[in-house]
C-alpha cells in the first residue's frame, strides 16, 4: 500500500487593521483597512447603524470621543466655511429651546474662551459678614450658634457687636483666598464652562471632520502656569463655536452657544 504523504494547509495571511465581521465585509470589498486613517474608520462607524441596545447619545459621548475626536460631519464645516466666508459670521443654529447659555468671547484673533451665562469681566468684590455666611457658606447669619462655630474652627474671635459686625466687610484676606481657591477652580463662569464640558467628555486637544480635515482645537486648563489656580477651557479655531453648538445638539443638550 502506497503511504501518501500529509500536507498541512497553508495558512491564510494575517490581516490587518481592526478586526471584527463589519471590517471583514469591507476587506472583501476591497478595502485595505489597515491603511485606513483614524479619522476615517471614524467616519464608517459613524454611517453604521448601531445595535438597538446602545442609545444614540451613549454611542455619542462615549464611541466618537474615542475614535480620534472626530465629532463633527465635513459638510457641516463646508456650510459653515461657506456662510463665514459670505457673511463673515458664524453660523450658530441653537437648539429650539434651552436652559442653559455657552458663552464664546474671542481672546484675540484665533482663541475663544468659554464661560457659563455670561463672562468674567470684573472679579466680584468682597461682600459683609452677613451674605457670606448666607450665599458662600450657606449659614444663616441669624443663627448665632451655627456662625459662632463657623468662627471658631476658623480660630476668629467673636464679635462684640454682633448686627453691625455682621453688616461689616468680610476680611480682605479671606476674601482673596476665596477668589483664588473657589471661586478660580469651581465658581466663576469660566470654571462652571470647563467643568459642564469635560462632563461631556469632549477631547481636550485637536478636533477634525469626519474626513479628517482639522477644525480646531479646545483646550483645558487646571491652573495654566505656578501660582496660578484658574481652571477654564479655550479653543482656537475660527469655526469652533459652531461645531461645538451642533455637537451639543446631537447630543441633546438643551445648550445654547452664545457668541460675545
Amino acid at each position: 500500500m502506497k503511504k501518501t504523504s500529509k500536507t498541512n494547509p497553508t495558512p491564510a495571511p494575517k490581516q490587518s487593521g481592526p478586526s471584527g465581521a463589519y471590517w471583514d465585509k469591507l476587506r472583501a470589498m476591497g478595502v485595505n483597512v489597515g491603511q485606513l486613517s483614524s479619522s476615517a474608520k471614524a467616519g464608517l462607524l459613524l454611517s453604521t447603524p448601531q445595535p438597538s441596545w446602545q442609545s444614540r447619545r451613549h454611542f455619542l459621548v462615549t464611541g466618537v470621543t474615542a475614535l480620534g475626536a472626530c465629532f463633527v460631519p465635513s459638510s457641516l464645516i463646508r456650510r459653515l466655511q461657506d456662510h463665514f466666508a459670505a457673511t463673515a459670521e458664524l453660523l450658530i443654529e441653537p437648539p429650539d429651546s434651552f436652559t442653559r447659555t455657552l458663552c464664546a468671547r474671542r481672546k484675540d484673533k484665533s482663541t475663544w474662551q468659554f464661560s457659563m451665562d455670561y463672562p468674567t469681566f470684573e472679579l466680584p468684590t468682597a461682600p459683609s459678614w452677613r451674605v457670606w455666611f448666607r450665599d458662600y457658606q450657606r449659614i444663616d447669619p441669624e443663627n448665632r450658634k451655627a456662625v459662632t462655630a463657623w468662627l471658631v474652627e476658623e480660630g476668629e474671635e467673636l464679635p462684640s457687636d454682633w448686627e453691625e459686625w455682621l453688616d461689616s466687610g468680610l476680611w480682605p484676606y479671606l476674601w482673596e483666598w476665596y477668589i483664588e481657591h473657589e471661586f478660580a477652580t469651581r465658581e466663576s463662569p469660566e470654571a462652571q464652562a470647563l467643568t459642564y464640558l469635560e462632563k461631556l467628555k469632549l477631547p481636550n486637544g485637536p478636533i477634525t471632520d469626519s474626513a479628517g480635515h482639522d477644525v480646531g482645537t479646545l483646550k483645558f486648563y487646571r491652573g495654566p502656569m505656578p501660582g496660578s489656580n484658574w481652571h477654564f477651557a479655550e479653543a482656537e479655531g475660527d469655526l469652533i463655536p459652531a461645531a461645538l453648538q451642533h455637537r451639543l445638539r446631537e447630543l441633546g443638550e438643551g445648550t445654547e452657544v452664545r457668541i460675545l
